[in-house]
């Protein structure tokens, strides 16, 4: 391959060979500090600890309560009201008709719930001596390592994918040395029960009346069960309540009051293994976990973890990334000189990797989608739930999961964002005489999509909407017509509410949400009303641009709705301008009103920057493809970088960015605005203030969203191609100077691969998925495009295109399956 040397070659790369791994020299003192294993539904909290083992379960279907009507009574009159109010500029008195009309009798919603915990016992092994526990990201396995007594103790854990059970392995380097005892725990409503090699804990959900208003009151919820089968290689196995069960020393005898574990003594090596089910409160889990572990019983340890490492491998050896050495430090450790200003851009590295083991270890096909806490959760009333929140929280947990390669975790929302049609329609019907579909503010297990919160936060009926940005970026990566078929439905949905829920302004020839709000901020008029209830806030006219010109292309490019896309046309052609304010930043509101706080952690009115591209276009604010949804936009896309700038740099002295995911947004928008200086800066503030020693997001307290955030923020500094074109290194920080990506993916069906030196472009390749115009944007001089065999590729340079900040722009027809070598020249 010319130019200066070769991208990392992944087709013909067995596997990347560095260390991508977490490592401690102690256990983990609480939960948040443990390392976390999952299978997409079933995952597990490993603390590491020698003497007392503990892996906290968790199910991703197991939910207090049960679907309800949560929509009040009412009709669309209410609406009117509160519209009437918005009108007369009676902002707060209009906030407040929100809360008496739209607000659910019971508020909030359902809670994500523990399973149970999964204990080791083993006497003996309180001063382990030669400690170590680290989570391989690339196989999906926990180990815990240490020496007790002379003997060396080993223990893997992992969840499997392919068969669906959680696996714990103990070994020892000395025949007949190990000795435990197995149990299952939860502190309410579960009972433990040990039979021969089996612990069974068997219980039901109980919502019982409360204090917080927001429990569903009274009632029977989901029976659920675990169900634990211990293997024995040598030794003895047996219940602990049988009266011939072996004794062994030293063990703690209130640890096993009811006789509910398993004893193992003697034995050369243990494997553990667990199976989860839940079913509704007429029903039994006890078949699902029977059948699960059934499907296990004649595979051995060793072909269970090599078919959970073959399917875990795939898929996190589809991206590699390289910048920098180890540092031969625990992971804490390196942590802390992150947060004392030390460099360490191979954490970095670890940290994007990090993003991607969780998404994969917490959604997967057939699953529920990665909640505010993936799937790992050990309180029964969880900080916000543990739901999913639908005003930026559930999108990001989505935003690496394509640029990433792991497009198949995005299956599980593209499934519950459909399971929100049925209960959705009866939310906009009731509450807003509309058609389609809508949602608000926070959800649950059970598709709940009504305002369940004060209208300070929850009066927001634009969720659907923002979700539908998620769900068309799966269309946009692969360019797959299947993809589109499957979404279009639900965008075509989600976009009839939205146009039966636009108004006619009563001052403007304009179409306007009313009542919305800027998700969670609040403004204050020039008369001193402090409100967050608003007409059409900017996010509200990024969000409609972007729903209605993906509903229109789609429309098109499958030949059907031609009327309903000309009806979105026309409601396109009279939405607000969007403009700069009084600070020169992109103005919030319809107005420029003042920020109550204007370090708010929400940056709600850049969302047509990022996530979303409707503030990308060229002249007239039209995409360099002709999408519509952008034209006729006020600014161009110069005037749109500085209000982008302005408003995130406001923020920002002000103190915003200062949670883990509204930092993790930042990294993206910087990117995207082609600022690698503020990448690099907020990626080490991300690292700084808001992670954990475990790399778990510190909101705080722990969310999942920053880490996805973080990981899809840093992959946009490496590759963009948000408006048509591929640009390779378009945000790159000085402290990742040199190093190398392979595998990431481009929109239109593409997978890019690039090494860099001294902070230029040394070599790219680009991979076609199917046929189409591939463009490439670089900073350096592209010399060529070669095929694979060397073959010189006819490219095209259009003159006189100011498309983007790149020096360089070609393009060239590529055909599906091939690989193209972007050539650039020397410095």
């Amino acid at each position: 391959m010319s130019g200066r040397e070769s991208a990392p070659d992944s087709d013909s790369n067995p596997g990347p060979d560095h260390d991508d791994r977490l490592w401690y020299d102690a256990p983990a003192a609480e939960w948040v500090e443990a390392l976390p294993v999952g299978n997409g539904r079933l995952g597990g909290m490993v603390h590491g600890r020698p003497a007392r083992e503990r892996v906290a379960l968790n199910d991703d279907r197991l939910w207090a309560g049960h679907h309800a009507d949560r929509t009040p009574d009412g009709g669309p009159d209410d609406l009117d009201a509160v519209r009437e109010c918005l009108w007369d500029g009676e902002f707060e008195r209009a906030q407040r008709l929100c809360n008496e009309f739209f607000v659910t009798d019971t508020t909030g919603v359902q809670p994500y719930q523990p399973l149970g915990d999964l204990l080791l016992d083993c006497p003996g092994h309180d001063d382990p001596a030669e400690y170590r526990r680290n989570l391989d990201l690339r196989e999906g396995v926990s180990r815990v390592e240490y020496t007790a007594d002379g003997t060396r103790f080993e223990r893997e854990c992992f969840a499997s994918a392919p068969d669906g059970v959680l696996a714990v392995r103990i070994e020892a380097d000395e025949p007949g040395a190990v000795d435990a005892r197995v149990r299952l725990d939860r502190d309410r409503s579960a009972r433990a029960t040990g039979v021969d090699d089996t612990v069974v804990l068997r219980g039901q959900v109980i919502d019982l009346p409360g204090d917080d208003e927001a429990v569903e009151p009274g009632g029977w919820g989901q029976r659920f069960e675990a169900r634990t089968r211990v293997r024995a290689e040598g030794g003895t196995v047996a219940a602990a309540a049988d009266e011939e069960a072996p004794s062994i020393d030293d063990c703690d005898p209130e640890s096993d009051a009811d006789g509910d574990g398993i004893v193992v003594a003697g034995a050369d090596a243990v494997t553990v293994l667990v199976a989860a089910g839940v079913a509704p409160p007429e029903g039994d889990p006890r078949d699902e976990c029977q059948e699960t572990l059934a499907a296990v019983a004649g595979d051995d340890y060793a072909a269970l973890r090599e078919r959970h490492v073959a399917d875990h491998r795939e898929r996190m050896d589809r991206v590699d990334l390289d910048l920098g050495a180890p540092v031969d430090a625990p992971t804490d450790e390196r942590l802390d000189r992150v947060r004392d200003g030390e460099r360490d851009t191979h954490l970095t590295q670890l940290y994007f990797q990090y993003g991607r083991y969780l998404l994969l270890g917490s959604s997967r096909p057939g699953t529920l989608p990665a909640n505010l806490q993936g799937i790992w959760n050990e309180e029964y009333r969880p900080p916000w739930d543990s739901d999913f929140t639908l005003d930026v929280n559930l999108e990001m947990n989505y935003w690496h999961a394509e640029v990433a390669n792991l497009r198949e975790c995005a299956d599980a929302l593209v499934e519950f964002v459909d399971g929100f049609r049925e209960p959705g329609r009866e939310t906009a019907t009731e509450r807003y005489g509309c058609e389609g579909f809508c949602a608000h503010l926070h959800s649950d297990r059970w598709h709940t999509t009504s305002q369940t919160a004060d209208a300070h936060w929850g009066h927001w009926p634009m969720g659907a909407a923002w979700l539908c940005q998620n769900l068309w970026e799966r269309y946009a990566f692969s360019g797959d017509r299947a993809d589109l078929e499957r979404i279009y439905p639900i965008l075509r949905e989600a976009a009839e509410f939205l146009v039966d829920y636009l108004v006619e302004h009563p001052e403007e020839d304009w179409l306007v949400t009313a009542p919305s709000a800027s998700p969670e901020n609040q403004y204050r008029t020039d008369d001193g009303q402090e409100a967050t209830t608003c007409v059409m806030p900017t996010m509200d006219v990024q969000l409609t641009r972007d729903l209605f010109g993906h509903c229109i292309e789609a429309a098109d490019a499958l030949d059907r709705d031609a009327e309903f896309a000309a009806e979105l046309a026309e409601a396109l052609d009279r939405l607000p301008p969007m403009g700069a304010g009084e600070h020169g930043g992109l103005r919030e509101w319809l107005h420029d009103y003042e920020e109550v706080n204007p370090g708010h952690r929400h940056v709600s009115h850049l969302f047509g920057y990022y996530p979303a591209d409707v503030l990308h276009g060229g002249d007239g604010g039209a995409t360099a493809d002709g999408r519509p949804g952008s034209a006729d936009l006020a600014l161009d896309r110069a005037e749109f970088d500085e209000a982008v700038r302005a408003s995130l740099e406001r923020r920002l002295d002000h103190g915003g960015g200062h949670t883990g995911w509204s930092c993790a947004w930042t990294i993206a928008l910087f990117a995207r605005l082609g600022d690698g200086a503020g990448v690099g800066e907020h990626v080490r503030k991300l690292l700084a203030d808001s992670t954990y020693d475990s790399l778990l997001d510190a909101h705080p307290p722990f969310q999942i969203d920053g880490n996805f955030g973080g990981t899809a923020g840093i992959a946009e500094a490496l590759v963009q191609s948000h408006d048509g074109a591929i640009r390779l290194l378009p945000a790159l920080p000085d402290a990742w100077n040199d190093g190398s990506v392979s595998g990431l993916r481009a929109r239109g069906g593409f997978e890019v691969d690039m090494a860099w030196s001294d902070g230029a472009l040394d070599a790219a390749t680009v991979r076609a998925e199917r046929d189409g115009i591939c463009r490439v944007e670089a900073s350096d001089r592209i010399e060529a495009v070669e095929t694979a065999d060397g073959r010189p590729v006819d490219l095209s340079r259009p003159d006189g295109t100011d498309r983007s900040r790149a020096e360089e722009f070609v393009e060239f027809r590529a055909s599906a399956g091939e690989s193209y070598d972007i050539v650039v020249g020397e410095d």
